[in-house]
């Protein structure tokens, strides 16, 4: 309703939205190192340990986007491309998106195929639960018209095999290929399957195999049980699936073996959470979740095995464009040799938008 009115090539009437928000927050860490906004148990022990812990305050989650829309013969198209201001001025999506008869294309940098944004929780920062599903890059991507409630969408996705503990060079030869398919049940609840297909590949002249496959299914859905309570979750299984699995360090996906020959790693990961309002100003989200990747012999002792995540999270919506919230987060890793490192956060948070 706010947008602003705008004549495009050939008289065409475009609706554009110029928004986004301002987020400032501050938090506590009471043992990490990491002097970051996002709270990941997986990065935990990679940098100098501070057992005194830190405090910081930012506002770099502050985001700005343009949307464009415009209705064409039978069809809606849209481009869309927002920002945040974290890592100087960071590109989190940039697609354009055709909807019409015979369903939807979209081409650009979005939220992977393999999420279900309908299931992920609600957090101060962002949804980085262990467990969950999570990533964003660049794709084409066919969603199908809805029938009967059931739709599935296909997608071809960026690849990347840097998640190999190697000093050889990732390839990115073929490109991700990603399916899922959605069942909404009423307007309540809906359930949701996907699976996926990636090629893991490195260069090095002396290795035995440069590629290995990687696969990942997963299942996901949320369930509105009364007006004011909600529950979500999702649980991820695959071999190889490193980078698209939230609690997993950046090295998961695969490794090579003291024979030179390249190997995926399996993973399983799972989380839930529940959200109860207390009334339309007020509203409560309780979170858990775990990770983890196998334990072959042959991996260094200090590389990750598993992540366990908790969280507690009040929003108290002061005016339609102000909200305030605070959030306690509680991570630990443990890697193969059996230590671990834990952290506990507080985080305060104010968003106008």
């Amino acid at each position: 309703p706010a947008a602003i009115k705008i004549k495009g090539r050939d008289v065409i009437r475009v609706d554009l939205a110029i928004t986004g928000f301002v987020k400032t927050f501050a938090f506590w860490d009471n043992n990490s190192e990491r002097d970051d906004e996002y709270f990941l148990p997986a990065l935990f022990g990679i940098g100098d340990v501070n057992r005194d812990g830190q405090f910081k305050t930012s506002a770099d989650l502050t985001r700005l986007y343009f949307d464009a829309r415009s209705d064409v013969g039978p069809g809606k198209i849209r481009a869309y491309v927002e920002w945040e201001f974290r890592n100087d001025f960071n590109l989190r999506h940039a697609y354009a998106d055709w909807s019409g008869e015979y369903g939807g294309l979209k081409a650009g940098q979005y939220w992977s195929n393999f999420m279900d944004l309908g299931a992920l929780p609600e957090s101060n920062i962002e949804p980085l639960v262990s467990g969950a599903a999570f990533a964003r890059q660049a794709q084409v991507r066919y969603t199908s018209p809805t029938m009967s409630d059931v739709f599935f969408m296909l997608s071809v996705e960026d690849p990347s095999s840097n998640d190999v503990i190697t000093e050889s060079t990732p390839l990115r030869s073929r490109p991700d290929f990603i399916g899922t398919m959605q069942w909404n049940i009423a307007d309540t609840a809906h359930i949701q399957l996907g699976g996926l297909w990636r090629d893991i590949e490195v260069r090095d002249d002396e290795l035995a195999d440069t590629s290995t496959d990687g696969w990942g299914l997963r299942t996901a859905g949320a369930w509105r049980i009364t007006p004011n309570n909600k529950i979500l979750g999702g649980v991820t299984y695959g071999d190889g699936i490193g980078r698209y699995l939230l609690g997993l360090d950046p090295v998961s996906g695969g490794y090579v073996d003291e024979s030179g020959e390249l190997r995926s790693r399996k993973a399983l990961g799972g989380f839930a959470s529940y959200q109860y309002k207390y009334n339309p100003h007020l509203r409560f989200n309780m979170t858990a979740g775990y990770a983890e990747a196998d334990d072959d012999v042959e991996l260094p002792g200090d590389q990750l095995k598993s992540t366990s995540y908790f969280a507690a999270n009040f929003f108290y919506q002061v005016s339609p464009f102000l909200v305030v919230s605070t959030e306690y987060n509680w991570g630990k890793r443990e890697n193969l040799d059996g230590s671990d490192l834990d952290d506990h956060r507080i985080t305060l948070g104010l968003q106008l938008y």
